[in-house]
């Protein structure tokens, strides 16, 4: 486990006790400057609220509050509650922080700035260890589901202008967040009129993941040990790795995967290079992973494949370079088995693309929970379908949208 580190300003740093404070309870908030608004909102907010944390504990947790270009309805926007994909896990990887800190060259927001002009409120956390004391827990599911709801508490608190209507959504460790909420959203919120959830390139398999890694998705694999040591401190990461994997730990616990950072300028070097420690025998990276990941019950990082009580959407991409193609589709199913309502869709994109070929899908998916028409005038061009679990696998292609 990473050792602690303080908060990133200030504003982040709480140190009296919240034990007997309510989850989602503003705590404190500050507005943004206008240069810190991402594009299609008109105000927002960083905000300190309280939720719990991977020990189970009330913490305070930052994010953000948004609000879109327009006049709110009577009621209140419908509220989608956003989870950021891997940022990092410490205190400067929070994305309130940077609101406009760009992975691999995409924002960190993807496709935000069409929900925002589509008239709903964004809320995003993030998660505790960002921009808070950290580290931060990553993949840690019961935290980052807390998080993403009581996020929505704290909007609400903040502005009368939020509704209670809301939808959770997320790419990535963001869509992982996503089904861990929608698995307890109704029960955990019940004040609020929680409609739904979109899940974009969300690792829900990671006992394949871990076992057929591309080279590229090897830059994970210290995050991944390390979030296994939320289940089992007996795990050590420094123990797994070699002197590439022990510097590029180093630079996720010290740095950021948006740009400016150092954990792509540790790892580019690295990129195809073994970094787990060989045993007697072993002669490939792939060995070393097996043998390490063989006693890890994996299962703890994954989420429900039990029946969710509001529909839910998927995607994947058929080329995503993190997450294995195939595994969305078959956790769609197996809720679909379940009596969960599921909607599924394939594209043919890499995993940092797939939320932008999908916002012909998503944004109309949104539109129809929370009781609104697809907005048709923010979707450009011919756009394909995704493909239905149980359907054509053969994936349809999407093109890019100009919100990139």
């Amino acid at each position: 486990m990473s050792e602690p580190f303080d908060p990133a300003a200030p504003f982040y740093a709480w140190s009296e006790d919240l034990s007997g404070t309510a989850r989602g309870t503003l705590l404190r908030s500050e507005p943004l400057s206008e240069r810190e608004l991402i594009r299609g909102a008109a105000r927002g907010w960083r905000v300190l609220y309280v939720s719990l944390g991977s020990t189970g504990a009330k913490v305070a947790v930052s994010g953000l509050v948004l609000l879109p270009k327009a006049e709110a309805p009577e009621g209140g926007w419908a509220v989608v509650s956003y989870a950021v994909g891997t940022t990092g896990i410490t205190a400067i990887a929070a994305p309130s922080l940077d609101p406009h800190a760009t992975v691999l060259g995409y924002p960190a927001w993807t496709t935000i700035p069409s929900f925002l002009q589509a008239e709903y409120a964004v809320v995003l956390s993030d998660q505790e260890g960002r921009g808070t004391a950290g580290p931060h827990p990553y993949l840690h599911g019961p935290m980052l589901a807390a998080n993403q709801i009581d996020a929505v508490r704290a909007g609400r608190e903040l502005t009368s202008e939020l509704s209670p209507i809301w939808v959770a959504m997320g790419a990535s460790e963001g869509g992982q967040s996503t089904l861990f909420a929608a698995a307890v959203a109704t029960a955990t919120a019940p004040e609020l009129d929680y409609r739904g959830a979109v899940a974009e390139c969300a690792p829900v398999e990671w006992s394949t993941l871990v076992g057929d890694m591309t080279d590229t998705a090897r830059i994970l694999l210290p995050l991944v040990l390390h979030a296994y040591t939320y289940h089992d401190p007996s795990i050590k990461v420094e123990e797994h790795l070699n002197d590439d994997g022990l510097a590029l730990w180093k630079a996720w616990c010290t740095s950021r995967l948006a740009e400016p950072g150092e954990v792509l300028d540790t790892f580019m070097p690295m990129l195809g290079k073994p970094l787990f420690r060989f045993a007697p025998g072993e002669t490939s990276h792939a060995e070393a992973a097996a043998r390490v990941f063989a006693d890890i019950d994996l299962s703890a990082l994954e989420a429900s494949r039990g029946r969710f009580d509001r529909p839910v959407l998927l995607t994947e991409g058929a080329v995503d370079e993190y997450c294995v193609p195939g595994t969305v589709r078959r956790y769609a199913e197996d809720l679909r088995a379940a009596g969960s309502d599921v909607e599924y869709h394939c594209y043919d994109a890499n995993h940092m693309d797939l939320p932008y070929r999908s916002l012909a899908d998503t944004l109309p998916f949104v539109r129809r929970i929370t009781g609104r028409m697809p907005l048709e005038s923010l979707l450009e061009g011919n756009w394909g379908r995704g493909v239905n679990a149980g359907d054509d696998e053969r994936p349809h292609n999407g093109a890019s949208l100009a919100v990139r």
